[in-house]
C-alpha cells in the first residue's frame, strides 16, 4: 500500500477529496477487520465509519505517512473493544442481519432457508480462530493480496498464507464459497465514502452540527437494542470544536438527546460519562442550574458503582461541576460548601487507593488492571481538579501541586504538557518547563509529538520561548 502515501500526505494538508480516495480503498479492509472482532455486520459498520471520521480529525498526528493503514487499524481496534466492554451482546442479532428486505416478497419457507444459510455461515466464520477469522475476511471481503492483509496487520505475509491455509482446512470448500459470498454482500454501500468525505468537507469548514448530523446519517441509526443512541456516542467527538465557537449549550443538548432515563448497569458508566460531559457543556454555555441538575444525577448514579476504582473520581467530576456552577450563580456560601466537598473526596480517593493498593506505587509493575485503574483514577482525578477547581479561580500554585501529584501517579503526555506550561507562566522556570516538555514528547515513544507541538503553538505560557532552541530541540521529528 505504498501508493497510499501521496494520497495521506495530501489529506493532511487538508485534500478532502485525497482522503475520501483512502476510505475508498480501505472501507472493506477496515470494514472486514471490525467484523473479525465484533462478530456483527451492523456493529462492524458503524465501527468502520467511526474510525474513518476519528482518523480524518487526527490525521495531523500521523507522523508517518506510510504507516497509515496499521494507525487505521488501532484505532479500529480501540473502538471496537471498547463497544464490546461497554455493549451488551445483541440478543437476535442474527435476526437483525438476516432480515434485509428482499423483493418478489419471499414465502415463509425461503425466507427461513436464508436464514438458516446465514446463520451457518456466520456461524462458520465466528468459530474460527481469531487470527485466522482476521486473514479470512479479509482477504474475502474484496481479494485484498496476502501483501496488503500483511501491511494492514503488521504481520509477515507467510503468517498471512499459513492463517489462510489453515482456515480453507476448517472450512469445506462450499462452506468457504458461502463465506466469500456472505462477506461481499455485506460490506459498505457505494454512499459509505461520499458520507465520510462530506463529515470531512464540512468539520473543514467548522461547520460542526452539520458535520455532526452527516456523521450520524453515516452510522447506523439503529439504537442497538436500547443502548446509548449515536447521539451521545459522537458529540464528544466534537467537544472542542463545540466550545470553541461558543457552542456549549448546542453541545450539551445535542448528548442529552441520546442519554437514556433509566439506564441499565451496562450503561451506567457511559451515562455518567455522557452527564459529565454535558454538565461541562452547560457550564460553557453559563446554564448553572442545567450543569448543577446533570452533577446530580452523576452523583446519584455514582452510588452504584460505589467501592470500585473510578467512584470516587466521577464524584469528583460532579462536585467540580457544583462548585463551578455556584460560581456562576455567585452564590458564596455555596461555593466554599462545594469547595470543601471537593477536598474532601479527593482526600477519601487517596485514602481508598492506599487501602486498595498496600505498599504499590506507580513505579512498581504489576499486571493487576484493577490496582492500575486505583492508580489512574486518581491520578486523573487530579488532573482534572488542577484544571477546573484552582486554575479557575486563580489560584495557579494550587493547581501546580495538584498536577504535579497527577504525575506521580499516572503517565500522561497532556498533563506533562500542561505542567511545561504553567511551570514557565507560573514559576518562570525555564528547566522545569523545559524538562517537562521532554516527558511530554517521549510519552508512548513520540506518539502524541504533534498534538504537543499544537499545544506549544497555541498555549500563550509558550509565548516567551517559542523560538527557544532547546525548546524546538525537544518538538523535532
Amino acid at each position: 500500500m505504498e501508493d497510499l502515501k501521496p494520497l495521506v500526505e495530501k489529506a493532511q494538508a487538508g485534500d478532502v477529496k485525497a482522503y475520501g480516495e483512502i476510505v475508498g480503498r480501505l472501507q472493506d479492509m477496515v470494514y472486514g477487520y471490525a467484523f473479525s472482532l465484533l462478530g456483527d455486520f451492523h456493529l462492524a459498520q458503524d465501527a468502520a465509519q467511526e474510525a474513518f471520521i476519528q482518523a480524518y480529525r487526527d490525521l495531523n498526528m500521523l507522523r508517518k505517512p506510510l504507516a497509515f493503514p496499521s494507525w487505521l487499524r488501532r484505532i479500529v481496534f480501540k473502538y471496537c473493544d471498547r463497544t464490546l466492554r461497554q455493549r451488551r451482546p445483541r440478543t437476535g442479532s442474527l435476526d437483525a442481519a438476516t432480515s434485509e428486505p428482499v423483493s418478489n416478497e419471499p414465502g415463509p419457507m425461503e425466507t427461513a432457508e436464508k436464514r438458516e444459510l446465514k446463520y451457518r455461515v456466520l456461524a462458520a466464520i465466528r468459530n474460527l480462530p481469531q487470527d485466522q477469522r482476521m486473514v479470512t475476511t479479509l482477504y474475502y471481503i474484496n481479494g485484498y493480496s496476502v501483501n496488503d492483509i500483511a501491511n494492514f496487520l503488521e504481520t509477515p505475509a507467510g503468517t498471512v498464507k499459513r492463517r489462510l491455509y489453515d482456515s480453507r482446512k476448517k472450512l469445506k470448500e462450499r462452506m468457504m464459497e458461502m463465506v466469500a459470498e456472505e462477506l461481499k454482500a455485506s460490506k459498505p454501500g457505494p454512499d459509505f465514502r461520499a458520507l465520510i468525505e462530506k463529515a470531512a468537507v464540512l468539520q473543514s469548514q467548522k461547520k460542526y452540527h452539520e458535520a455532526l448530523a452527516v456523521h450520524q446519517q453515516a452510522v447506523s441509526v439503529a439504537s442497538h437494542d436500547g443502548q446509548i443512541s449515536v447521539g451521545a456516542e459522537t458529540y464528544p467527538r466534537f467537544m472542542g470544536s463545540y466550545m470553541k465557537e461558543g457552542a456549549g449549550l448546542q453541545f450539551a443538548e445535542g448528548i442529552l438527546t441520546g442519554v437514556p432515563a433509566d439506564p441499565s448497569p451496562e450503561q451506567m458508566l457511559k451515562t455518567i460519562e455522557q452527564l459529565i460531559l454535558a454538565g461541562w457543556g452547560f457550564v460553557g454555555g453559563e446554564k448553572p442550574e442545567r450543569a448543577a441538575e446533570q452533577a446530580e444525577r452523576v452523583l446519584e448514579y455514582a452510588e452504584t458503582i460505589k467501592g470500585r476504582p473510578w467512584y470516587r473520581f466521577y464524584r469528583s467530576g460532579a462536585l467540580s461541576l457544583l462548585y463551578r456552577a455556584a460560581v456562576l450563580q455567585g452564590n458564596e456560601a455555596e461555593v466554599a460548601r462545594r469547595l470543601d466537598d471537593v477536598h474532601a473526596n479527593l482526600a477519601a480517593y487517596e485514602r481508598d487507593l492506599a487501602a486498595a493498593c498496600p505498599g504499590l506505587n506507580r513505579s512498581t509493575d504489576t499486571d493487576d488492571k484493577e490496582k492500575r485503574a486505583w492508580f489512574d483514577g486518581v491520578g486523573n482525578a487530579y488532573h482534572n481538579l488542577a484544571v477546573n477547581v484552582p486554575r479557575s479561580r486563580g489560584d495557579n500554585v494550587e493547581a501546580l501541586r495538584l498536577m504535579r501529584r497527577a504525575t506521580e501517579l499516572r503517565d500522561l503526555w497532556v498533563t506533562y504538557s500542561i505542567l511545561s506550561a504553567w511551570a514557565l507562566s507560573v514559576e518562570g522556570d525555564r528547566q522545569a518547563s523545559l524538562g517537562y516538555l521532554k516527558r511530554a514528547a517521549e510519552s508512548d515513544g513520540g506518539k502524541y509529538l504533534k498534538a504537543l507541538r499544537r499545544n506549544f503553538d497555541e498555549y500563550e505560557d509558550f509565548a516567551p520561548v517559542r523560538e527557544d532552541r532547546d525548546f524546538l530541540a525537544v518538538l523535532a521529528e
